[in-house]
């Protein structure tokens, strides 16, 4: 199975969306700490999104499960197959590679 994801409705901050353009990477290729993608049967939607919006946890119904492999993205320009997934490939990891620092001096 596969997951089709609708772009506009996924809850990225502000401050990610401005670090993202200064820095000319792609949101949706950063380690997403702190981020949990769950599935559940339509009859639990509301009840979970409820209890989450009680804790103060912010959430957003944004995948579909459908047919195929991967992960397709929609936006307004069109479909992004997400297929190789890995965490050597995020793009947080790709700046620290393009700015090295000697982070012993901020010890």
């Amino acid at each position: 199975m596969g997951i089709e994801v609708a772009y506009d409705r996924l809850p990225i901050p502000s401050i990610v969306l401005r670090f993202a353009r200064a820095f000319q990477f792609d949101p949706l290729r950063m380690i997403s700490s702190g981020t949990l993608a769950v599935t559940l049967p339509p009859d639990q939607i509301d009840a979970v999104s409820a209890d989450l919006e009680a804790l103060g946890v912010p959430c957003a119904l944004v995948p579909r499960v459908v047919e195929g492999e991967g992960v397709r993205v929609l936006c307004d320009d069109g479909v992004t197959r997400c297929t190789d997934i890995r965490c050597e490939k995020d793009d947080l990891v790709r700046m620290w590679t393009l700015s090295p620092r000697d982070y012993r001096l901020l010890e």
